[in-house]
């Protein structure tokens, strides 16, 4: 008697689901600093912006940290891949966070600056 043949299915990625969420919330990431950090920089608005320049580049660097960070550590906390890293990862999104924060919160001490939107 033939035997029937076996056909190999195709194996299917685990995690595509989850890698297409994270990249897309790293995608929309990169939106956001495209059109909300990028225009700060622009030479518009270097005028506004001179005397605090530096303290503007560590917010928006904490910033994307943060981001870019976060979204390694989520895909790493949903799959389970190279979870050794998952706390690391983590650690490094709160030092974002708190290196953005604390110079926000500095800036906004300073009553130099326009009140309202920080950029503009």
């Amino acid at each position: 008697m033939d035997q029937p043949v076996k056909t190999r299915a195709r194996s299917r990625y685990r995690h595509a689901r989850v890698d297409a969420w994270i990249g897309a919330a790293a995608v929309s990431s990169a939106v956001f600093i495209w059109l909300i950090a990028v225009p700060a920089f622009g030479p518009e608005r270097a005028r506004i912006h001179a005397d605090h320049l530096p303290m503007l580049w560590t917010h928006v660097g904490g910033g994307i940290v943060m981001l870019f960070a976060g979204a390694v550590a989520l895909r790493i906390g949903l799959t389970r891949q190279w979870f050794k890293w998952h706390k690391p990862v983590g650690y490094t999104y709160l030092a974002g966070g708190t290196i953005a924060s604390v110079s926000a919160l500095l800036r906004s001490l300073d009553t130099a600056h326009t009140p309202g939107l920080s950029t503009g």
